[in-house]
């Protein structure tokens, strides 16, 4: 036998064994070994080559910042008005009755620009603002928004009107002439959709095996709720459990926990599609992952660009699922994975003492965290929210307990969550 010879078996039984003690790690046949980290492999290698989309995708992020959060000087409120206590006498922070946001460090989402021509059309074309019209409240709103996506079409497997680009204009032509379309389609129509009224939306993936892509859903911001929660556009039901709906990340960490304890309710926002049987999707959620993008259409990446696919994609997964061979970046604290959005941080800035006065003035400045930011609020004590010029302001310290509260108004004219700082003064 030739030493070359020789040698390209040697090679190949090192490969062999490594293939196989992979797969036994990894929990994969040698084949799909291979298949899978090949293509983690291909995904760091054009993820280096691409880098420079990364620097692009932040310089789009930087806008969804807003007032003190835009500057350098930006500090999470932390300790900040504890710290008061020392700095000013008689002044007492009163943490068990304030509820002050810390923005979240930067999120690598890429929301769709409202004014993107397509959604704009999207909106007007199909009369979206009528359809949830007579809604009670943006929750509401919400679910008569799926209900109507949710009852476009049935559910199918016909091609896309084109491959690889998801034009909702499109997708809702051909439905009209009977084309029909899978989870993953009603999935993206109802991020789409949901993103022209003004609502952050996500792309959630769910799968049992961390592997395989076996179901799709949307996921919506909820101002109301102040959490993200998924919305089913194929199988038109929605998660609750204690009076809240559930996020994917719920369903995925929690779900089946609620399941046994007999608190997860499935509700319907539509009648159940006529190809579809109704049935435990539970299982599917053993594992999720978030799509860091919903401009899939207006926003071309380069095949194999970081900023989109494999690394720009967070995952999570129930115990027993603890390797998965992935570019994908695992992340369990639920705080990151369902980031808050539309969330105000109520911030101290300095003292200032006015002549001829015994009380100081506090100045204070709003940060924001929200892609369709239009205008900060506040309210002291019982006072009405009013709008608020930039995001500095002070306010006199008069003596008693009082309470601060602040808000953002987005882009569709919703009012985000409310921070409030309570603190007494002597």
């Amino acid at each position: 036998m030739s030493q070359n010879l020789k040698k390209f078996f040697l090679i190949f039984g090192l490969l062999l064994i490594a293939a196989t003690a992979g797969s036994v790690y990894w929990q994969l046949s040698p084949g799909k070994f291979i298949i899978h980290g090949g293509r983690l492999l291909v995904a760091r290698v054009l993820g280096t080559v691409y880098l420079s989309d990364n620097a692009d995708a932040r310089r789009i992020r930087v806008n969804y910042y807003h007032g003190g959060a835009r500057t350098q000087d930006y500090v999470a409120p932390g300790n900040s008005w504890k710290k008061l206590d020392q700095a000013i006498p008689g002044f007492t922070f009163l943490d068990d009755l304030s509820r002050n946001y810390s923005l979240p460090s930067e999120v690598p989402f890429i929301y769709e620009d409202l004014k993107a021509p397509y959604l704009v059309l999207l909106r007007t074309k199909y009369g979206l603002d009528a359809i949830t019209a007579d809604s009670p409240d943006e929750f509401s709103s919400m679910l008569q928004l799926g209900k109507w996506v949710g009852s476009l079409w049935d559910h199918g497997v016909d091609p896309l009107p084109e491959e690889g680009k998801y034009d909702p204009l499109a997708i809702l032509s051909k439905s009209e002439q009977g084309s029909s379309y899978w989870c993953e389609i009603a999935a993206i129509v109802m991020v789409q959709a949901a993103t022209s009224m003004g609502w952050p939306s996500r792309l959630v993936t769910a799968s049992r095996d961390g592997y395989r892509w076996e179901h799709a859903v949307a996921e919506l911001w909820s101002n109301q709720f102040e959490k993200w929660f998924v919305i089913d556009a194929d199988y038109n039901i929605f998660y609750m459990a204690d009076g809240k709906p559930l996020s994917a990340y719920e369903l995925c960490r929690f779900g089946p926990t609620l399941q046994q304890k007999g608190k997860l309710q499935v509700k319907k926002i539509a009648p159940m599609k006529p190809s579809l049987k109704l049935q435990d999707l539970l299982p599917y959620y053993r594992y999720v992952h978030i799509d860091l993008r919903n401009d899939w259409y207006s926003r071309k990446l380069r095949r194999g660009s970081p900023a989109g696919g494999d690394l720009a994609t967070w995952w999570t997964a129930r115990p027993g699922l603890e390797h998965l061979l992935t570019a994908k970046k695992r992340v369990d604290d639920q705080s990151v994975f369902d980031w808050p959005v539309n969330i105000v941080s109520i911030i101290p800035e300095k003292l200032s003492y006015k002549k001829n006065s015994d009380n100081p003035e506090l100045y204070l400045s709003l940060s924001g965290y929200s892609p369709y930011f239009e205008r900060f609020q506040i309210s002291l004590d019982t006072a009405e929210f009013k709008n608020l010029q930039g995001s500095i302001f002070r306010i006199d310290l008069q003596s008693g307990r009082h309470c601060l509260r602040a808000r953002m108004i987005t882009s569709a004219g919703s009012a985000g969550p409310v921070s409030s700082v309570c603190f007494e003064y002597q």
